[in-house]
């Protein structure tokens, strides 16, 4: 069958590979030769296949029908195809076969086939292909387990890959800016260090002033200052920053956050600890003092910020005893009349025409 023939096959669109090595004693001698219309009748033949120069056809790169497993098998042309088409699901495959074409394919098939132990392969590919690790913080692939380095007889490029993928999600996510160059010298740092995922994020949050990019962080820190705002309490700004810092981290939730700010405002208003035990927020328990504050100035009610003493002292008062309580709703319209903004409203001119009217009555009797 020839290549046009063949739907599975895939011609890779890289530079022509070299004439392979100087022949010598094939794997299989058994083996048949290739037919006529096969596809590594396209390049020119080696018995040599056992060289580690061998490349063959540019349609399968490395192959050879006269190749066989360390066990003797034979190995078909299926086999070499689901191995060829598994590795190139791999982003870190797709950069290093697209910049070195067939001779890297066919050196990895040489590898596979006689089972070369994998810290030999990789080294030998840092010798063949120099600066590969330059191509793979492209490549693609998911973000590993509990570290990045060793175990699993995953080769050191494939853990890389798999780091600096993880990194660039991860760095996406937070809204750190990195580019590739110092996403691949983290990953490499990752992998020999066999960092965990913890690490790893400890690392990306080492500079919070590099996080400049909508994400996690910036959410975080608003969320929380919203929080903050929601008790009636002001959150700095490197409060929040920290706060965030240790959340995305995980060292800390955002529940205790909640708790923290929910006891702040029990100290600042403690006549409404009762109703903070509930989970609600003292927003939530002077939202109707708010809001009769807003209709009394002729506001809308999110501009009246209960965290401006001059609305937050309209909202509380103290009785005979000096005990700081709620004020009434009544006690709100009065202090909010005292405004010096309701002068100025539609509600104070009418009240205004309705006193000089009743006066006009009562002097002149009608």
């Amino acid at each position: 069958m020839g290549y046009q023939d063949d739907p599975d096959a895939q011609r890779p669109s890289t530079p022509s590979s070299p004439s392979p090595s100087t022949p010598g004693p094939s794997r299989n001698q058994s083996s048949p030769n290739p037919g006529p219309n096969d596809p590594d009748n396209q390049a020119p033949w080696s018995n040599d296949v056992d060289s580690l120069d061998y490349v063959g056809s540019d349609y399968y790169p490395g192959y050879s029908p006269r190749q066989t497993t360390a066990d003797g098998s034979h190995i078909g042309l299926q086999e070499y195809k689901g191995w060829l088409a598994n590795n190139r699901t791999k982003g870190w495959w797709q950069a290093l076969e697209k910049q070195y074409g067939s001779q890297f394919v066919a050196f990895m098939w040489h590898g596979y086939v006689t089972g070369m132990d994998s810290a030999k392969l990789w080294n030998e590919v840092g010798v063949r292909f120099p600066g590969y690790e330059n191509y793979i913080s492209s490549g693609g692939g998911g973000g590993g387990g509990g570290g990045y380095g060793g175990g699993g007889g995953v080769s050191r490029a494939e853990q890389i890959a798999s780091a600096a993928a993880a990194i660039k999600d991860q760095a996406m996510t937070l809204g750190l800016d990195i580019d590739d160059g110092g996403i691949l010298a983290l990953a490499k740092r990752a992998v020999d260090e066999n960092w965990s995922s913890a690490q790893l994020t400890d690392e990306l949050l080492i500079d919070p002033t590099k996080l400049n990019k909508p994400g996690t962080y910036s959410q975080t820190i608003d969320y929380i200052k919203q929080l903050g705002k929601s008790q009636l309490i002001n959150v700095s700004d490197d409060t929040a920053a920290q706060w965030a810092q240790r959340i995305v981290s995980n060292e800390m939730s955002i529940d205790t956050v909640r708790s923290v700010l929910a006891q702040q405002a029990q100290g600042e208003w403690g006549w409404a600890t009762e109703g903070l035990k509930t989970g609600a927020t003292m927003s939530d328990l002077l939202a109707p003092a708010r809001d009769q504050i807003a209709a009394e100035l002729e506001l809308t009610p999110g501009s009246v910020d209960l965290m401006d003493e001059r609305f937050r002292k309209m909202v509380q008062t103290t009785d005979a005893q000096g005990t700081a309580r709620a004020a009434t709703l009544t006690e709100v319209t009065q202090a909010a009349r005292k405004d010096s903004q309701w002068a100025n409203t539609a509600g104070a001119a009418r009240r205004a025409a309705s006193v000089a009217t009743m006066i006009r009555k009562v002097f002149e009797g009608n």
